[in-house]
């Protein structure tokens, strides 16, 4: 495929995936939290993992004395902010 080949003459590419139009309508169809229901449940199992883990490993540090890292911290924060992120729907 060369540079100067018009949207035309690559409508039979590989890389064809359709009219920017139906490409906008699929996407609109329904959200991703809908269509892809365990890959969501997936990522918002993992971040309350690690957002737990954090919080555990942060207590378990405080109760022997000692300093909490602050990659403890910031993993912690990072990943309850990521959960509210993938937990709230995008309503439109």
């Amino acid at each position: 495929m060369a540079v100067e080949q018009t949207p035309d003459e690559m409508s039979g590419s590989p890389d064809d995936w359709g009219s920017a139009d139906s490409a906008i309508t699929r996407l609109r169809s329904e959200p991703a939290y809908l269509r892809d229901r365990l890959f969501y449940r997936i990522v918002a199992g993992s971040l309350a993992a690690i957002a737990g883990l954090a919080l555990v490993g942060a207590i378990v540090l405080a109760a022997y004395e000692k300093a909490v890292p602050d990659s403890v911290v910031a993993l912690g924060s990072t990943a309850i902010g990521a959960l509210a992120g993938v937990l709230i729907a995008d309503r439109r």
